[in-house]
């Protein structure tokens, strides 16, 4: 009886440890090279759209921001990677126009 208690112990330490180590094994993605921004809703200014605001205050015109499936709802965090295009202007010059190459919910 001693010996399938300690065998089930024993299975249990086994499989918690495996458990335990594939977990911290797992890749988690880094997301320093993300920026910390906001969804806002500026279609009340002429030619604008939705835009990101930054923890800065910095504004973005994305150009881009259909391409993700993201929900567009007002303070939606979002976290960010983008570029400068150099040949774009702005409609809206409430921001700088960016065309976004990563975006991702918290």
């Amino acid at each position: 009886m001693k010996t399938k208690h300690l065998f089930f112990l024993i299975l249990i330490l086994t499989v918690t440890f495996f458990t335990v180590t594939l977990n911290s094994c797992i890749n988690k993605e880094d997301l320093s090279e993300y920026e910390i921004g906001y969804l806002t809703d500026m279609t009340g200014l002429d030619a604008c759209g939705w835009m990101i605001i930054l923890e800065d205050g910095q504004r973005l015109e994305p150009i881009n921001l259909d391409d993700f499936d993201v929900p567009l709802k007002e303070n939606q965090k979002v976290l960010i990677q983008y570029q400068i295009p150099k040949d774009i202007g702005s409609f809206c010059m409430a921001g700088t126009v960016v065309q976004i190459t990563n975006l991702k919910l918290p």
